[in-house]
């Protein structure tokens, strides 16, 4: 039967531990290092344009007027202030009346759309 030794317990007041820590950083990858093959998405340079926030003209929708002879509408708009008569298609201060009903206008300005709906009185 072999002989075991008797082992000495250790003091661990006099070992020293290494404590730093160890950093590292990530970095950004475009190639798959196992296909080869590159993931980063090309981008169109019309997606980058960023357009300038439009501020639109202070707008109230007012109502509408029907003429009963020919069934045409009259919406009342108040653009800046100023009380305004604008049929479908018309165009007042650069503001074009796309479409409309009771509830609500649809309107045009340097190309963006904008839903008004009808200022409760």
């Amino acid at each position: 039967m072999p002989e075991l030794a008797l082992q000495q317990p250790t003091d661990f007041k006099h070992v020293k531990f290494d404590t730093a820590i160890d950093t590292f950083s990530v970095i950004k990858v475009d190639r798959d290092p196992f296909l080869g093959t590159i993931t980063k998405k090309k981008t169109n340079v019309a997606t980058k344009i960023k357009r300038k926030a439009l501020v639109w003209q202070p707008l109230d929708y007012l109502g509408v007027v029907n003429n009963a002879n020919n069934k045409s509408r009259v919406y009342i708009i108040t653009i800046n202030g100023k009380q305004s008569l604008l049929k479908r298609g018309q165009i007042k201060d650069s503001i074009k009346l796309l479409s409309g009903n009771e509830k609500r206008i649809v309107l045009s300005y340097k190309g963006q759309q904008k839903t008004v709906s009808r200022k409760k009185q």
